[in-house]
């Protein structure tokens, strides 16, 4: 599987986005990916894009603990407004 001339520019530019990944190498077991990224040598388009993809998915609790804080904050905001509104009346 070669990469398209679209994302071999992305990756020279380090621009690459998650959906430039091809679909097939999403559907892979994190095993299967971890194999076909062994069998390109370091630097080739598609070992990055299987870098990236190993990536993606370490980062998944990253992204979820983020919007558990936003949401933690934003309930923290409006109980102290609510407080506030509460004392001033």
């Amino acid at each position: 599987m070669r990469p398209s001339p679209r994302v071999m520019h992305n990756l020279a530019m380090n621009t690459v986005r998650s959906r430039d990944i091809p679909r097939t190498l999403r559907k892979m077991s994190t095993e299967d990916v971890a194999a076909w990224n062994a069998s390109f040598r370091e630097g080739t388009p598609s070992r990055a894009l299987g870098e990236l993809e190993l990536q993606r998915r370490r980062d998944v609790g990253n992204r979820i603990r983020g919007w558990i804080a936003i949401a933690i904050s934003t309930a923290a905001l409006i109980v102290s407004i609510v407080a506030l509104y509460l004392c001033v009346r």
